[in-house]
């Protein structure tokens, strides 16, 4: 995926959406892996353009997992003129150990949400930027209709009220082999993620249906998702 590419899809988003303001300041929530990484990548570069002017702020929760090296991506944030802020936790020690929690996904996203909210808006931040692409808005859809009999995903912008921020999703016109692409051209640092039940969840399971059925009929997915646009299901 060309840069230029990527600037203009994540661009487009903004606009289409709304998703960034006049003087914004913007944290960017940092797991460590591709899509989080390619978004503070795309985000930093077009902060730097003409018709831009938001400031972006890289923010991680550290799970607490052992052999889990960061310096990598401190360094990646580093040559972008960012410092990286690493909010260490025990949570894999509480949702694993502790409690045993069988599927720990939710749980884990809305404990980190949590943890990521009260600590930005330390920092001033009035948006949280997540790394979900395109397809992660597909299999959100695919997961509601097939789990909860209704068909709509997440939106690219939503209003937390709870912590008086918006939560903001720039990547949503971007395709993850795309992502995959541009890591590879631009050697961007990715950690593997330590958590032991990734890729065995329901949403991996998804994701590979979703797999079969784009080999079975091509273009599905791009369908898929401008019916979503289009029926405005992309929904907080």
């Amino acid at each position: 995926m060309k840069i230029s590419s990527l600037y203009g899809k994540v661009k487009k988003a903004i606009k289409d959406y709304d998703l960034i303001g006049e003087n914004d300041k913007v944290a960017v929530g940092i797991s460590g892996g591709k899509d989080s990484l390619a978004l503070l990548y795309a985000l930093k570069g077009i902060s730097m353009q003409k018709d831009m002017n938001f400031s972006i702020h890289p923010v991680m929760v550290s799970m607490g997992f052992e052999n889990f090296d960061t310096s990598m991506v401190e360094a990646f944030c580093k040559n972008l003129g960012l410092d990286l802020t690493i909010i260490h936790t025990q949570l894999a020690n509480l949702i694993f150990e502790e409690r045993k929690e069988k599927n720990p996904c939710s749980l884990c996203s809305t404990m980190r949400r949590g943890i990521l909210n009260k600590n930005i808006k330390k920092i001033g931040c009035n948006k949280l930027a997540l790394g979900h692409h395109q397809k992660d808005m597909i299999t959100t859809a695919m997961m509601n209709l097939l789990y909860n009999g209704k068909y709509e995903s997440i939106s690219p912008i939503s209003f937390m009220s709870d912590a008086e921020i918006h939560l903001i999703r720039p990547l949503i016109y971007v395709k993850e082999e795309e992502i995959i692409s541009l890591v590879d051209s631009l050697s961007l640092p990715v950690i593997s993620s330590p958590c032991p039940v990734d890729k065995i969840t329901k949403r991996r399971a998804t994701e590979n249906l979703l797999d079969q059925i784009e080999k079975d009929v091509p273009g599905a997915e791009d369908r898929i998702f401008t019916a979503l646009k289009n029926t405005n299901f992309l929904k907080g």
